[in-house]
């Protein structure tokens, strides 16, 4: 999660759990950090040569590709660097015309979303082979020369852990959802240079283009999509709109319907982020109204509101993950805290209980303070 600089505090600008949810991945003014949730401690020192803003882990390898803020020439906002945490080291840096918004990765695949563009990679040669359009409105109409319209959450992508669905926001003005097979192998062709700009590789100059990729788009609201998130296993699909009163789970790659929660059955709220369980039998939601919400899979009825909440001291940017065992509820905030929360047994009963505060971490201090048992003010 990219935290906005008017929000962002003790110089962290980014937060996120990587793909199986055991580590929390921080960007900072002061390079970036890798925490491991549990028991929680810190696993990589960080690389202080520069501001990072985005940091995306492949699982629990060495393998990270981050992003530079722009303050110093070296680590530019449109230049990705795949970096080894062992070596403390770049493997090699990819240059794009134009600020990088989101990267995710998972074995085989990297994504690299531009503003209007989204570069997918084969991982293991770092070449391009699809580059995607994000916003498909039909024809732009605007005054000559005006720039297409742009996502309403800069990066917003999902890409599933298991398999090679990528999905993201395709409209501005409804809720559309592009779904996106990027599986099928590239027609061979010559590999990219790892210091190539993609710009040229995407247009065919230095690699040649595979087919297009399987796409199908889901209409998942009526508003504009602000998140979304795939389940370990690539069966499922979750979405949460502007409006942010409901969330909807989709089967993948079907696209139909299969469960819809209720956030609230007439206020508004900004869903910040989703995730599910490791075993998908639980989704929790994040809200600007400084609460998570969780929902359980099973047994859900159309309309089922969360049968537990975390209700945090502040409402501020946040993103939650589980623990592997599902009972525990980890959540990073913007002011740089990681929480935990214990959650309460899974029921239907239509009652909700509130989950159990464990203990909070600051992400800015050293890994051998204590914890702290009350909950932050």
């Amino acid at each position: 999660m990219n935290i906005p600089e008017e929000q962002a505090k003790n110089g962290i600008s980014f937060v996120g759990f990587n793909q199986n949810q055991t580590c929390l991945a921080v960007g900072s003014n002061a390079g970036f950090y890798i925490w491991r949730a549990f028991p929680f401690g810190k696993c990589f020192g960080g690389m202080h040569e520069g501001s990072i803003k985005i940091v995306e882990m492949l699982f629990s390898t060495s393998l990270v590709a981050i992003v530079g803020s722009g303050d110093q020439p070296e680590f530019s906002s449109r230049k990705l660097h795949l970096w080894n945490t062992k070596s403390g080291t770049s493997i090699c840096d990819l240059t794009f015309l134009s600020p990088i918004q989101g990267v995710k990765m998972n074995q085989q695949r990297l994504v690299v979303v531009l503003e209007n563009k989204i570069h997918v990679y084969n991982l293991e040669r770092v070449e391009v082979i699809y580059s995607l359009d994000i916003i498909d409105d039909g024809p732009h109409v605007g005054p000559e020369g005006a720039p297409p319209p742009r996502p309403l959450i800069p990066g917003l992508a999902a890409l599933c852990p298991s398999t090679n669905y990528l999905a993201y926001p395709c409209s501005t003005t409804r809720g559309a959802v592009m779904l996106v097979d990027t599986s099928p192998p590239p027609t061979p062709g010559p590999a990219a240079p790892a210091s190539a700009t993609p710009s040229a590789t995407a247009a065919g100059v230095a690699a040649t283009q595979p087919s297009p990729p399987r796409k199908s788009t889901i209409i998942a609201h009526e508003n504009p999509v602000v998140a979304l998130c795939f389940n370990q296993q690539g069966n499922m699909l979750a979405t949460a709109s502007a409006k942010g009163t409901c969330i909807r789970v989709w089967s993948i790659p079907e696209g139909a319907q299969i469960a819809e929660f209720r956030r609230s059955s007439h206020k508004r709220a900004h869903i910040y982020s989703l995730c599910f369980s490791l075993d998908s039998s639980l989704l929790a939601a994040t809200a600007d109204s400084g609460t998570v919400h969780i929902f359980a899979m099973e047994g859900r009825s159309s309309g089922a509101k969360a049968f537990a909440y975390c209700r945090l001291k502040q409402a501020q940017p946040s993103i939650a993950s589980f623990s592997p065992d599902n009972q525990y509820v980890h959540v990073a905030v913007a002011e740089g805290l990681f929480q935990r929360w214990r959650l309460p047994p899974v029921h239907n009963s239509g009652s909700k209980k509130d989950c159990t505060f464990e203990e909070y971490y600051s992400l800015s201090e050293r890994v051998d303070e204590p914890p702290r048992q009350a909950p932050p003010s």
